[in-house]
């Protein structure tokens, strides 16, 4: 999800995630949609939502949005992460720079592969 004024942005990072990931995650196949917060207001059949450059109160949005439906959530802004409650953060730099925030982590359902787990960095 993006600003109405960052698609260029959110195209680019769309990219990254496909070439890097070669279409597929762990033996699944990736599909990108991008979509403006505006445009994200009910749940859908998402697997992970990706905020791109938001605002506490879009990323408060987003994640009552994913806690119905279990969705995986995370967020480009770091600096963020602790106090969003969002899940992951994916900073796209040359490659995708991984953050877990630990506290999500543990109260979740969801688990990583080991050699996920072994490139992020846990943010307490």
């Amino acid at each position: 999800t993006y600003n109405r004024n960052d698609e260029t942005t959110a195209l680019l990072c769309s990219q990254i995630l496909i070439r890097k990931f070669n279409d597929r995650f762990n033996n699944r196949s990736v599909t990108v949609n991008r979509l403006p917060f505006d445009k994200l207001d009910t749940p859908g059949s998402y697997h992970l939502i990706y905020a791109l450059k938001a605002e506490l109160p879009q990323l408060k949005k987003l994640l009552r949005i994913a806690n119905t439906t279990g969705t995986m959530t995370s967020l480009y802004d770091s600096d963020k992460l602790r106090e969003s409650g969002f899940l992951l953060s994916v900073h796209m730099e040359r490659t995708p720079v991984i953050l877990i925030n630990a506290k999500v982590l543990k109260g979740e359902q969801f688990s990583f592969p080991d050699n996920l787990l072994e490139i992020a960095r846990l943010v307490e």
